[in-house]
């Protein structure tokens, strides 16, 4: 009687091979499954179906568990290898930093990272339907509400020596055996954000794009798009407190006292639950006052109204002025010198080109450099021209309180941690950066982008102005760069859509014209003497850009 060593699928013919399956013993049958690590259950009609179908479709002998565990060890080795750098293994690494201090070191990962990571090592996301699938997927159905759910326990941070590459290494929650052991994750990333390697425990795990690696992607995500990874002075104290690594306990509850919601990370807060706690237990007589502190309304009052007078006596002082002898002195000192405001104005100093040179110099580096507060203050600069202006026309109609406005010129405030404006500071090396290869691929060669620090007006002392970027072209001459990184469109490409100082002209997008950038432009252009500017909205789909020239 045959037996299952002497089938010879590629010589036989498909009638042959089921004549010679069908006389094979039952132990024959299972064993010819069993070297395939296929199922051997059923009686010997339907052992036999299943020997000629794997026959048919040339279903390979498996590999042995000795060589099973050599080829996931050496898969799991070539993740270790970055280019030319080989990390340690994150499961030998014993110094790493947990949570909250962690929080601060998250590298800057955004939803375009993770979607370009998927893309890479998922097979089964096409190119055509990334986006949608991303959205109604990963975020919606999966990964997303496994961090939403607390499913994911605190992300540790360690720097590889020697390399700009992070590791990120967090437990996760089994989906299906929440009392089981936790999955065990890590991530490599570099310091911009780019995701370079990951691995999980779970079954997936080798082939990097399971949902508990983009769990912890979506945590670190939203913990850097809303603010936490940098949180601002009032609010240290208040990052949320990692998930206890330790088993679930469930008990039963009625469904009247379950909160069912949707976890969505496109809608942060739209998923509210349906009978929320406070509007079941409702009660008229009793007092639902929140009892919010004054830290809390003062971070609210930041978002409502940034300049008000208020704010600016709290955060003055945060940047103590650092007196430089070789500079000229701060008009707000300059003032100091004089009784009255005619014998300031009279006698207001005038700078030769070296001074303007100097105090450039040494203001470069702009928010980060204490020196660029110190000479701002007692100035108007191009920033604040539109606001200026609009406030002078208005009070030739009706009567105008000038004292916010002047407030915000005489007191210069250190940078703010509110999401979107930490969002749009850690992006503008990024932007500046591909501005200037976007430019080098269009045959601008010759073309030097630079930072730079406060420029002074030759003519008019009291106007400065601090452009984001000077460009040097041979071909084009010398011109400023603006860049916006709206956190608004973080998630898509700039354009008249979702941004409303953009408005459509024709077949293309344009800067409105009665928009304060527009002023700030023109104002940064006479002041820093330069022939155009380049308007350069960045997000990691795509930018907007538009050379403005010709209205100094």
């Amino acid at each position: 009687m045959a037996s299952a060593g002497e089938l010879n699928v590629l010589s036989l013919n498909e009638d042959e091979i089921y004549e010679i399956v069908s006389m094979w013993s039952v132990e024959a049958l299972k064993e010819y499954l069993r070297r395939r690590d296929l199922s051997t259950v059923g009686k010997k009609e339907m052992l036999v179906a299943k020997v000629y179908a794997a026959a048919l479709a040339n279903v390979p002998v498996s590999k042995s568990a000795t060589e099973r565990a050599e080829e996931i060890s050496r898969t799991y080795q070539s993740l270790l290898v970055i280019g030319d750098i080989r990390i340690p293994d994150p499961f030998v690494v014993d110094s790493w930093t947990g949570e909250p201090k962690s929080i601060e070191l998250w590298p800057p990962i955004t939803i375009y990272d993770i979607s370009e990571f998927l893309k890479e090592h998922d097979v089964a996301i096409s190119n055509a339907n990334l986006r949608t699938r991303l959205l109604r997927d990963y975020k919606e159905q999966k990964a997303y509400s496994y961090f939403a759910s607390n499913w994911v326990f605190e992300v540790k941070h360690f720097n590889v020596p020697n390399s700009s590459i992070i590791l990120l290494r967090a437990n996760v929650t089994p989906s299906q055996r929440l009392n089981d052991p936790p999955h065990q994750a890590w991530i490599a990333s570099s310091e911009d954000g780019k995701i370079l390697r990951a691995y999980c425990t779970c079954f997936a795990g080798l082939g990097q794009a399971c949902n508990h690696v983009a769990a912890i992607l979506f945590k670190v995500e939203y913990g850097w798009r809303t603010g936490l990874s940098q949180p601002t002075s009032t609010s240290k104290e208040c990052v949320w407190r990692a998930p206890k690594q330790s088993k679930a306990i469930l008990t039963p509850k009625r469904i009247q006292d379950m909160a069912w919601k949707s976890p969505s990370m496109a809608n942060i807060d739209s998923s509210k639950v349906i009978n929320p706690e406070h509007r079941a237990k409702y009660q008229p007589e009793v007092d639902m006052s929140k009892g919010q502190s004054l830290e809390e309304f003062i971070d609210v009052l930041k978002i409502i109204q940034d300049d008000a007078v208020f704010l600016k006596e709290r955060e003055e002082g945060h940047f103590l002025p650092e007196t430089n002898q070789s500079l000229p002195p701060p008009l707000a000192v300059v003032a100091k010198k004089y009784s009255t405001e005619e014998d300031f104005i009279e006698n207001l100093p005038s700078y030769d080109k070296d001074e303007i040179k100097d105090i450039e110099k040494a203001t470069r580096g702009q928010a980060r450099n204490s020196v660029w507060f110190e000479q701002r203050e007692g100035s108007l600069t191009a920033s604040c021209f539109h606001d200026i202006h609009t406030k002078m026309e208005s009070s030739k109609k009706t009567e105008v309180d000038f004292n916010p406005l002047i407030s915000r010129l005489l007191y210069v405030s250190p940078p703010s941690d509110l999401p979107a404006l930490k969002y749009g500071r850690d992006m503008e090396p990024v932007a500046a950066t591909e501005f200037e290869k976007m430019m080098h691929s269009e045959g601008h060669r010759d073309l030097k982008v630079t930072e730079c620090g406060l420029f002074t007006s030759a003519n008019f002392s009291f106007l400065r102005a601090s452009p984001d970027r000077i460009i040097d072209d041979a071909c084009c001459g010398k011109g400023t760069v603006e860049i916006k990184c709206p956190i608004s469109a973080a998630h898509t490409v700039p354009n008249s859509d979702s941004l409303d100082y953009l408005v459509r002209c024709g077949d293309r997008d344009i800067l409105k014209e009665n928009h304060k950038y527009l002023t700030q432009i023109i104002g940064q252009m006479a002041i820093t003497d330069c022939q155009y500017c380049d308007f350069f909205v960045y997000s990691k789909f795509g930018f907007f850009i538009r050379e403005l020239d010709g209205m100094k």
